[in-house]
């Protein structure tokens, strides 16, 4: 019989699954929900709660969103979507393989996860339109 904190833990997951698949809150809501009944629960003690942002990794990804929203501000991220979708024309496959070889330009001479944060932007414009 499986422990009772393990039911409780799928349980939050399964929770918290259902609450970003609909999209009733925001997804920082939703986490921050999951952070508090994990702790409420006792499945996590309070000083583990924010072990996570002590990694290095979780630095990069903040600090990619902050270079992610200056590209934004800046207006990079509309101008290299209007050229992307320029060059690409009429289609959706000619725009995939257009994006396609720019991120893999870029990445050739930056840090992946660099190319992430500019061309996450670049594609959501770039599915708008």
């Amino acid at each position: 019989m499986p422990e009772v904190s393990a039911i409780l833990a799928l349980a939050v997951v399964a929770v918290a699954m259902m609450l970003f698949v609909s999209g009733r809150l925001q997804v920082d809501v939703v986490a921050l929900c999951v952070l508090g009944s994990l702790i409420v629960l006792g499945l996590i003690r309070p000083n583990q709660a924010l072990y996570g942002f002590a990694s290095p990794a979780t630095a990069t990804v903040a600090a990619m969103f902050v270079l992610s929203g200056g590209l934004v501000r800046t207006g990079l991220i509309q101008w290299l979507s209007r050229h992307l979708d320029r060059l690409a024309g009429k289609g959706e496959w000619r725009l995939i393989v257009v994006l396609c070889i720019a991120i893999a330009a870029l990445s050739a001479f930056i840090v992946n996860t660099a190319t992430v944060a500019i061309f996450i932007p670049v594609a959501t414009v770039l599915a708008a339109t």
